[in-house]
């Protein structure tokens, strides 16, 4: 298990949503499944890009790519008030 705490929220055309944030505990890899709660419902998606930007001493950003169903859940997502919303990492099972 790992946690990401979410700072932004964008999208970028053609490639899906991104959740900028940095990784709170543990580790995240590309396939592994990230749960939200967004309006009192938890929705489980995959995480399909990861990209580390602004290393500093301490932390380190992410931005993490995630798929999306419709493109009516990518307006939810923006609109979405997180407020550092820290997000539990499920690994990806490995066969």
């Amino acid at each position: 298990m790992a946690r990401f705490q979410i700072e932004d929220i964008f999208k970028i055309t053609g490639r899906g949503i991104v959740l900028a944030g940095k990784i709170i505990e543990g580790e995240i890899n590309t396939g592994d499944i990230i749960e939200l709660k967004i309006n009192g419902e938890i929705k489980t998606r995959q995480i399909c890009g990861l990209e580390m930007f602004g290393r500093t001493m301490d932390t380190s950003k992410f931005a993490v790519l995630i798929r999306t169903e419709s493109e009516e859940e990518v307006i939810e997502l923006r609109a979405w008030q997180h407020n550092n919303f820290t997000a539990e990492i499920i690994p990806a099972v490995k066969s």
